[in-house]
């Protein structure tokens, strides 16, 4: 629900923003979100989506003053810390962005993107053990999502468990047969699939 305090020419500026952003024309949203914020500098939506054009623009530092704006604006709000959870991350400031993603987690914790970027995150530090849990949950919540089939095959295949790696790395072909990793993933599955007949 948008404040009903917000100036017309503010909102205005935000739907186009919205609009371009809808577009993938992240550059003229973050021009529209940012005019919206100097007609009405308390605007948290216009914040927060600032914050996700900035995101996609791989412009960390602009996306966490965002969030972080924008969580001066409304504390506590949970898709604003995963979203800087996650800015963190892409960052490597894994303390941060643990501390972060487990605050926002707390507050939506059927949040399958952020249980998704935690298990990211404890992938990157070497802690598969700990990456389980939350690929398990963003799968719980989201099993349609390839990618996360995928960083559960690397996870599972991590911790020695080739036969469900397999299955996970299959799961992720059916889901995004032209994926990015698909040519990876068919790899892995040849490799599991040797490695399994010579077990036998």
């Amino acid at each position: 629900m948008i404040d009903a305090r917000i100036p017309a020419n503010a909102r205005e500026e935000f739907a186009h923003g919205r609009e371009a952003l809808a577009k993938k024309n992240q550059q003229d949203a973050t021009v529209h979100f940012r005019k919206a914020l100097s007609i009405y500098p308390e605007f948290f939506e216009a914040e927060l989506l600032l914050g996700v054009a900035l995101m996609d623009l791989r412009q960390w530092l602009g996306a966490e003053t965002a969030f972080q704006r924008a969580l001066e604006i409304k504390p506590d709000y949970a898709t604003a810390l995963l979203f800087l959870g996650e800015v963190y991350w892409r960052q490597q400031r894994y303390d941060e962005a643990e501390h972060t993603l487990l605050d926002g987690l707390k507050l939506d914790e059927r949040n399958w993107h952020g249980h998704f970027t935690l298990s990211r995150l404890y992938w990157d530090k070497g802690e598969a053990l700990r990456a389980g849990p939350s690929i398990g949950r963003t799968l719980q919540l989201k099993p349609d999502f390839a990618e996360a089939h995928l960083l559960a095959g690397n996870i599972l295949l991590k911790l020695g468990q080739q036969q469900r790696a397999q299955i996970e790395y299959e799961e992720y072909l059916r889901l995004a047969p032209k994926g990015e990793y698909a040519a990876e993933a068919r790899r892995l599955i040849d490799k599991l699939k040797i490695l399994s007949a010579s077990k036998k």
